[in-house]
């Protein structure tokens, strides 16, 4: 869904990746952080113990799930070769590591009674 959402997102905005890449670039960096902390949040509120193991997980799961659809439905379409897609694109993905695990270590603090750094 992730993906999804911000593939859609992106559409409207392919004129504004033509003429100002850096402001597309911005755009969906700030999408994926809004839908990527929905989804996290979300997902976190079922999740009743190993916070942080549950957080190094599902980032890697979606860092690779997003990279594979990317493979099958975006590099057709672009004609990048896999290096340029990661240098240009995937690496981008790497940010989701990121706020997941720090939500996933901040509940896993929070669960065991330890206080923050600041308490």
């Amino acid at each position: 869904m992730l993906w999804a959402i911000l593939f859609v997102a992106a559409i409207p905005l392919l004129p504004l990746q033509a003429t100002n890449l850096a402001a597309f670039k911005a755009v969906m960096a700030m999408l994926g952080s809004l839908v990527g902390g929905a989804f996290a949040g979300y997902y976190f509120l079922s999740i009743e113990r190993d916070y942080l193991r549950e957080a190094i997980v599902t980032a890697v799961t979606w860092i690779v799930v997003n990279w594979l659809l990317d493979v099958v439905a975006l590099l057709p379409f672009t004609h990048q070769t896999l290096p340029q897609y990661f240098m240009e694109i995937g690496i981008e993905y790497l940010g989701m590591f990121g706020p997941v695990i720090a939500i996933g270590y901040l509940l896993e603090k929070k669960a065991a009674g330890k206080p923050g750094v600041y308490s």
